[in-house]
């Protein structure tokens, strides 16, 4: 799912944000909230290009997202506008446990290097890792494997 440490960043921004701007609680809008169907527009256009976007498979978070922003600012009623708004919380912080797991994909392969391939040692059989080591290892036996299997002679008679 997620590490728990994004909602204590999101904590502490909340922290941030009340100090910086200590009359946000006062700001009032057409609703309490500030929300209206005047946003329909954007809500609309939002739902239009998610929609789009997921048709043609290139569907992204910055797609969902606009997308349950523009819903959460079109609802007036407080419980409506409460599930919308979780719906962006769950969009943004699985968008964000995705950026942090892509990190560490990009920074696995020298860390893992170290504990994959010992100095001396070799790879094991099965690597699981993606060290430079291991993957010379996967390309060469790959190659290897399909040359011999373009020299072996099918079964089926089949002659080119």
């Amino acid at each position: 799912m997620f590490d728990i440490s994004i909602w204590f960043e999101v904590k502490d921004e909340a922290r941030r944000a009340a100090s910086k701007h200590p009359g946000s609680a006062t700001i009032l809008g057409t609703a309490p909230n500030g929300t209206n169907r005047l946003w329909k527009f954007f809500a609309d256009s939002a739902r239009e290009m998610c929609d789009r976007a997921e048709a043609a498979g290139r569907l992204t978070f910055a797609n969902v997202l606009a997308e349950e922003v523009g819903e959460a600012l079109c609802e007036e009623d407080d419980d409506k506008l409460r599930a919308e708004l979780i719906q962006v919380a769950q969009v943004a912080v699985r968008w964000i446990a995705n950026i942090d797991r892509r990190k560490v994909e990009r920074d696995a392969p020298e860390q893992e290097a170290k504990a994959c391939c010992p100095p001396g040692k070799g790879c094991p059989e099965k690597c699981p890792y993606l060290c430079a080591t291991c993957a010379e290892k996967r390309k060469a036996s790959r190659e290897q494997t399909s040359c011999r299997n373009a020299e072996e002679p099918t079964d089926e008679g089949d002659v080119d």
